[in-house]
């Protein structure tokens, strides 16, 4: 029960109110979603936050440090994580808008190591995420598949042997 002062014109006037505030617990989340590589781990809980943890070369733990986690860290702040996907030395993430992103060793974003999750490109039309090696995969709302990355054994099925620095359009057969 709450006690406030009215602010009625009557010295000394007391009003009083029930509050109807809960003191029931929010329900503690569960894990939604996991990807694991090697020595480090991605997990989305239900409430859309992604956690990572264990070896942090290159960053791919996306905290903003290169230091490793012996448990669960939440990376940032945005609570509309759907995919997450453990690569070689690199993560890819996607969110609720169907944006992709991606941190570590990133191609697409040079050699240096980003630390945190960056955005790749503008198109908020993805649907899911796939890591490979050193190459990443992802396929937007339509079907198309786009990879890019190592293709140094023809693993990104473009035709080529070349490294792609951005996502590229694989035809299907």
């Amino acid at each position: 029960m709450e006690i406030t002062e009215s602010s009625a014109p009557v010295q000394g006037e007391v009003s009083f109110s029930a509050s109807s505030q809960s003191s029931v617990p929010a329900a503690k989340p569960t894990w939604a979603a996991i990807s694991a590589r090697g020595s480090y781990t991605l997990a989305i809980n239900s409430r859309g936050e992604l956690y990572a943890w264990g070896w942090n070369h290159n960053g791919k733990l996306g905290d903003g440090t290169t230091e490793q986690r012996n448990s669960p860290v939440r990376i940032g702040i945005a609570a509309d994580w759907t995919q997450a996907a453990a690569g070689n030395g690199y993560s890819l993430a996607l969110n609720g808008s169907g944006e992709l992103f991606s941190w570590g060793k990133n191609f697409d974003f040079g050699e240096a190591p980003v630390l945190t999750p960056a955005r790749v490109g503008t198109a908020s039309d993805w649907a899911g995420i796939g890591a490979g090696h050193s190459s990443y995969f992802a396929i937007k709302t339509n079907g198309d598949l786009y990879a890019w990355g190592l293709s140094d054994k023809g693993q990104l099925g473009d035709g080529t042997t070349a490294q792609g620095l951005s996502p590229v359009k694989i035809a299907h057969p």
